[in-house]
């Protein structure tokens, strides 16, 4: 290979001079004077140029491939969440501190019964537990209660979680007939039984 490249070398080489030494005669023929023909024949470059050294190439850089990484086949596991309805939520929620009826100012163990998880109704646990604790703190005297009352009282008496947003949340959107607004304070308002109210409270958990 380096003989079939030394010879290809010196094939072009003559070809090259023959041309120059074209090019110089005919710039002699036209007038040129002989010191610029002469740097066209190249002549003492072409006398240095018979011997020269062909350098065997360095071989080329060996590249040494990093190995990849296999891609993992363990699977991440994702928790998979849905939507849960508020009053489903709820009942999911671990339940309060249950203090039954004696937490009160006065114990009504014997005359109201303990609110359970399933209580509804017309299908609302929201309504039974309005009504329930709002049946409760008027037989105890404390009144009516904001929608984070009612919550706080059902959590603190029964095994039923509930948050305040939802409790308001539900009378702004059912406006059920058996509460009334007793008063305001700023833009708190505090519920009370009306008369639809007391019958289902007594109906439903009042102890005969």
């Amino acid at each position: 290979m380096i003989q079939m490249a030394q010879d290809m070398f010196k094939l072009l080489q003559d070809r090259f001079r023959t041309t120059l030494r074209v090019m110089a005669d005919l710039a002699e023929s036209v007038g040129v004077p002989p010191t610029v023909t002469s740097l066209l024949s190249g002549q003492d470059r072409a006398d240095q140029a018979d011997v020269y050294e062909v350098r065997r190439a360095d071989p080329p850089p060996v590249e040494v491939q990093q190995p990849v990484a296999a891609p993992s086949t363990t699977e991440v596991w994702q928790p998979v969440t849905r939507e849960v309805p508020a009053e489903e939520a709820d009942k999911r929620k671990p339940a309060g501190k249950k203090r039954g009826l004696t937490g009160g100012p006065v114990d009504l163990s014997d005359t109201v019964r303990r609110l359970e998880v399933d209580d509804a109704i017309g299908g609302s646990t929201y309504l039974a537990r309005i009504i329930w604790s709002l049946g409760v703190a008027e037989l105890e005297g404390t009144g009516p209660l904001r929608p984070a009352d009612i919550a706080r009282m059902v959590m603190s008496r029964s095994a039923v979680s509930l948050e305040p947003p939802n409790v308001a949340r539900y009378i702004r959107r059912s406006k059920p007939t058996s509460i009334a607004i007793a008063h305001s304070e700023g833009s708190s308002n505090f519920y009370k039984l009306n008369a639809e109210g007391h019958s289902l409270f007594d109906s439903l958990f009042k102890i005969r």
